[in-house]
């Protein structure tokens, strides 16, 4: 077994990126013909993503189902290293999602005593992920980030009788399940390290510990807490200029139709219209209403009452980014763009738009994952810019940039009231 049950300026833009536990015997083998399904139909899934989105986006068996009746004539077999080989990271990592609730749901229905049937779609998923591992080691790491993540919450659904409640967390499960996004954040701990483009340094040092978002805030996000803030102006709920087309769909949140990507980045959004964001989210934060409180805990999974949320500092992005001083390289631990395109969407793979957050390799950081931090928006940062003042710092590129402006040391800066399709943000939290 492969894993143990828990295991500057540029003027263009900017200026200056379940199915509840199955204990039953009797529906083993439907486990086993959705590891086969899922293996057999993945790759004819994503090669039609630009004809349909729906079927483009495979990450669970009941979207493999679809894809089947949609496009028949193409059902190959991941056991094909070839195929694997040729797949994009974003596929992988997709596919990768689904193999995790797979691996979870059989490894839990089996614990209680050896089925042959699911011990033989258990051997099926761990041969697959042999073949992903070999293609690129690193996969194996983030994989078992995913499976700690989800293990953590899959389990607790075995302990809660309360329905609702499980019903919450099984719905989390769901990867293809966008309503249900969730806020996570990592600690960074303190350090020291090399800010700023190789050749131009000073040495800075982070002497507090903060939390950083693993990714870019995304439209659904924005939108359900702009709700819960009292927001009426659909237009401010979502403010994203790339909410329409490819991905788009109406969500109802408390009765309000919205339109967006729900898992794209918000953009469009000023330093400081998410400077009022905050300011409000923290007011919510310090509520005593359960009700309130209930909204902020399904958002950010581990959110208390009067946690402090805020913009990173420059330093902090950057010391993220520099993996607490242990990347110090052009682009993370490389000095050239040669692996750029595995972690970042910009000039050279984005096609000129955003994407969902978390589809391309992460940033390791202190063995936690960081998506995003290069490319697909650019990330406002607290501080001020060198050069002005009353300008403020946003970092990582966007979609568009060319690779130079997505290097680790990068700053570039506009004014707080300054709004861009490319611009948005990601938090941390500072009183923990």
């Amino acid at each position: 077994m492969i894993f143990p049950i828990l295991d500057q300026k540029r003027e263009y833009g900017p200026r200056y990126s379940v199915p509840g536990i199955v204990n039953d015997r009797n529906v083993s083998m439907k486990f086993v013909s959705l590891i086969f399904l899922l293996s057999a139909l993945f790759f004819s899934c994503t090669s039609t993503q630009k004809n349909n989105n729906f079927c483009g986006d495979v990450r669970t068996p009941a979207n493999s189902e679809q894809c089947a009746i949609l496009f028949p004539q193409k059902q190959t077999s991941l056991n094909s290293k070839n195929q694997i080989a040729d797949a994009t990271d974003s596929e992988i990592l997709k596919y990768m999602d689904a193999l995790v609730i797979e691996h979870l749901k059989i490894s839990t229905s089996n614990q209680h005593g050896i089925d042959r049937s699911l011990k033989q779609a258990l051997e099926t998923v761990e041969k697959t992920l042999k073949q992903i591992f070999e293609k690129d080691p690193r996969y194996r790491e983030i994989y078992k980030l995913k499976m700690t993540e989800k293990s953590k919450e899959y389990n607790n659904t075995t302990k809660s009788k309360d329905k609702e409640k499980r019903k919450i967390i099984e719905d989390s499960l769901d990867p293809v399940n966008l309503a249900k996004q969730k806020i996570i954040f990592h600690q960074i701990k303190p350090g020291k390290f090399m800010m700023g483009e190789i050749g131009n340094q000073t040495e800075k040092t982070i002497d507090q510990p903060f939390s950083m978002m693993s990714t870019q805030f995304t439209q659904m996000m924005w939108a359900r807490l702009k709700i819960a803030m009292g927001e009426t102006d659909l237009n401010k709920i979502n403010p994203s200029k790339h909410k329409t087309g490819t991905d788009s769909i109406k969500v109802d949140i408390e009765g309000v139709d919205v339109d967006m990507k729900p898992d794209h980045p918000v953009e469009q959004v000023s330093w400081n219209d998410i400077s009022e964001f905050i300011t409000k989210l923290n007011d919510l934060s310090k509520l005593d209403d359960p009700k309130t409180q209930n909204v902020l805990k399904k958002l950010i999974p581990d959110h208390q009452k009067n946690d402090d949320y805020d913009f990173p500092t420059s330093e902090q992005w950057e010391f993220v980014m520099r993996n607490l001083g242990n990347a110090n390289n052009k682009f993370f631990d490389k000095a050239n763009d040669s692996e750029l395109s595995k972690y970042a969407w910009y000039d050279k793979n984005s096609d000129n738009e955003t994407h969902a957050v978390a589809q391309l390799l992460p940033r390791i950081i202190d063995g936690k994952p960081f998506y995003d931090m290069e490319g697909n928006v650019w990330e406002w940062n607290k501080s001020s810019h060198y050069s002005s003042a009353s300008d403020r710092v946003y970092r990582g590129g966007g979609f568009y940039n060319f690779a130079y402006q997505l290097h680790s040391g990068y700053r570039s800066g506009n004014p707080p009231d300054y709004r861009n399709g490319v611009l948005g943000f990601r938090l941390v939290r500072t009183n923990r």
